[in-house]
């Protein structure tokens, strides 16, 4: 089985982005904790530079709070829709920003809000955190 990936993402960050951190809804001390949440949904974005669509898709799809129905025609259309959102001009590209498709993912419904990790132990304390609920 031969395996064909793009690996283009390019870093770059809305510095708007920084005054909604995660570290704001979590205690200062959390537990660490191993938690594995199921996910029944496998989609494939094949060789289409769609992965912001498809992550966004499987972490609406994932426990504890999970969103049915969905399918990789979802997860197109979200990427679609962050195409439009982004803050490129045009549509001539591959690919989109996660912000844009969080933005795709709150239009839906899926979110009403979203925060982001500033590194490798905000996106830890995330994971582990109790409390956190996607409204």
């Amino acid at each position: 089985m031969t395996i064909t990936a793009k690996l283009d993402r390019r870093v770059s960050f809305d510095e708007r982005s920084r005054a909604f951190p995660i570290r704001a809804l979590i205690a200062a001390t959390v537990e660490p904790r191993s938690y594995e949440w199921p996910l029944d949904l496998r989609l494939d974005q094949g060789s289409e530079g769609a992965c912001t669509g498809f992550a966004v898709t499987h972490e609406a799809a994932a426990e504890p709070f999970p969103v049915t129905g969905l399918t990789e025609d979802t997860a197109r259309q979200v990427y679609h829709r962050a195409r439009e959102l982004d803050e490129w001009p045009g549509e001539a590209y591959e690919g989109s920003s996660v912000l844009a498709a969080m933005k795709a993912g709150v239009e839906l419904g899926w979110y009403s809000e979203y925060r982001w990790a500033f590194g490798l132990d905000d996106f830890e304390t995330a994971c582990t955190a109790a409390g956190l609920v996607r409204a």
